[in-house]
């Protein structure tokens, strides 16, 4: 397996796992905030982190897949 395709298939984990981060950060204030009498859920600080963590790891990891397939010939 080329160095190039296990880059891929990194950037293609790294998007899963920012994924299922983000859509666990999203899950979680979903579930606070049904508990809240008609206030907005606000993140802390480490909230905030982890979620624009994962937005920017999602983004990198589509990158790198689109990135890493056009230079492998296309997207054929």
């Amino acid at each position: 397996m080329s160095p190039l395709a296990v880059v891929v298939l990194g950037a293609e984990a790294g998007t899963l796992g920012a994924f299922a981060l983000y859509a666990s950060v999203l899950a979680s204030m979903h579930r606070e905030a049904r508990h809240m009498d008609h206030e907005l859920p606000r993140l802390d600080p480490v909230g905030r982190a982890l979620q624009s963590a994962a937005k920017y790891g999602f983004r990198a990891g589509i990158a790198g897949v689109v990135i890493g397939s056009l230079y492998l010939g296309g997207l054929t």
